[in-house]
């Protein structure tokens, strides 16, 4: 055996010693370091903890818009969200679409409860939370996602946050992420959202055409300022778009109404009982028309705080005018549209008794004398679809008033008294 084996030998494995303290052996292989387990396990609980800790909004930028006091944009809960009896909604695809393989985020929805059956995208200023949710799938622990805010078409915060597999899962849909501000609630103006997957941009709708952003409106109240009542001794005030509060004279505040948003507000002569319209938002069609909004209309005892119902979500009545002696209201109909000789709103009247319940509703097609009169063959609206009217005493209305789709000459548009005690329709006027 050749003596100067074992000194080979020895000083091989001192080589191998030694590249063994430097951390990798490089033998035409590049050998990745094993991990240090506790140090992983550290950094984990820190991501966990930093991921529940409250976050707040830094002040924003001059050029961006100034919040309300006290707005927490894009707030992450604590709550759970994964709810076993949920079945996630599939995206819509179409027949000849593939759904994309990998993570994905789709369907983003807007709603003022995480668990709501309905989603809307219109609000009334003064709405205290909005959450987003939206669907899931193919998701991995470490993703980055980055949820960006848009206000008004201006990018206005934006959070950034590795996935949590064990948390959320790889499907299901997310219900913790909300905008608002519990003080005065958030501003009117529009909100849109986008959402990137490790700095992909994600399809947020539903559709077969590539949405990238989500968006939702929220609208200045209709009531922006108290009414008194026709005494002035008691004082209407709407808070937050649906919260109504009556202010005695010694200054007390009580609230009697909670609702989604209240557009219409009006007192009885009787300085007691008070008629609102409930606008429902949640059918809305789009930002710039009425179509789809839905109204009830109640009448409240402001001793009692007993209300009851004068009109329905089908009827639609909204923009009340109440007769001088409070035995009538004069009502518009329905959204504001024309299609055809179709055309809304139309005009109601409605009697009460004394107990301020409903008795009996007056149409056009209920008075006589018109020029061109035929249920079902000429119609007739309402000029001014924003108001029913004026009363000239307690049982005359005075309207100006259109026919759809009339072709003579004259033509008979114009102001019309109404006779509720006669039942006929006598014109007094040009439009």
């Amino acid at each position: 055996m050749d003596r100067k084996l074992p000194f080979i030998l020895l000083t091989i494995v001192g080589i191998i010693l030694s590249a063994m303290s430097c951390g990798t052996l490089e033998v035409g292989l590049e050998k990745t370091p094993q991990p240090d387990f506790a140090l992983t396990a550290t950094v984990e609980k820190l991501i966990f903890d930093n991921n529940n800790l409250k976050t707040e909004i830094a002040a924003p930028s001059p050029t961006r818009p100034v919040l309300p006091t006290g707005i927490q944009p894009d707030q992450l809960t604590k709550t759970p969200i994964n709810i076993p009896s949920e079945t996630p909604v599939p995206p819509q695809t179409s027949a000849t679409s593939t759904v994309p393989a990998g993570p994905r985020f789709s369907n983003v929805r807007f709603s003022t409860q995480p668990d709501a059956a309905v989603s809307q995208r219109f609000y009334v200023e003064g709405t205290t939370r909005v959450y987003a949710i939206w669907n899931y799938t193919g998701m991995n622990e470490g993703l980055i996602i980055r949820r960006v805010w848009y206000l008004n078409g201006i990018e206005w915060i934006a959070r950034e946050e590795p996935w949590d597999l064990t948390r959320y899962g790889s499907t299901g849909t997310i219900r913790d992420v909300s905008i608002f501000d519990e003080e005065i609630g958030l501003q009117a103006g529009e909100y849109a959202l986008t959402i990137f997957i490790d700095g992909v941009p994600q399809d947020l709708g539903q559709g077969t055409t590539f949405q990238e952003r989500a968006s939702f409106w929220i609208f200045e109240p209709d009531i922006r300022a108290p009414i008194a009542s026709p005494n002035k001794y008691y004082t209407a005030i709407v808070n937050r778009g649906g919260h109504l509060l009556i202010e005695d004279p010694n200054g007390k505040l009580s609230e009697l109404v909670i609702t989604q948003e209240i557009s219409d507000l009006a007192w009885f002569p009787d300085n007691r009982h008070i008629v609102f319209s409930d606008r429902d938002r949640s059918k809305q069609v789009n930002e710039v028309e009425n179509i789809g909004i839905t109204h009830k209309l109640w009448v409240l005892d402001i001793d009692t705080g007993e209300r009851h119902l004068i009109g329905t979500t089908d009827e639609n009545y909204h923009s009340p005018l109440i007769s001088p002696g409070g035995r009538y209201v004069a009502v518009l109909a329905g959204a504001t549209y024309k299609e055809g000789c179709q055309a809304s709103p139309t005009l109601a009247i409605l009697e009460l008794d004394a107990e301020f319940r409903r008795q009996a509703v007056y149409v056009i097609d209920d008075f006589s004398g018109f020029a061109y009169s035929e249920p079902g063959r000429y119609l007739i609206y309402p000029f001014d679809t924003t108001n029913p009217g004026n009363w000239d005493s307690e049982t005359r209305l005075i309207i100006g008033l259109w026919w759809s789709c009339l072709d003579v000459s004259p033509i008979p548009d114009g102001v019309y008294l109404l006779d509720l005690e006669r039942k006929s329709a006598r014109r007094i006027g040009d439009l």
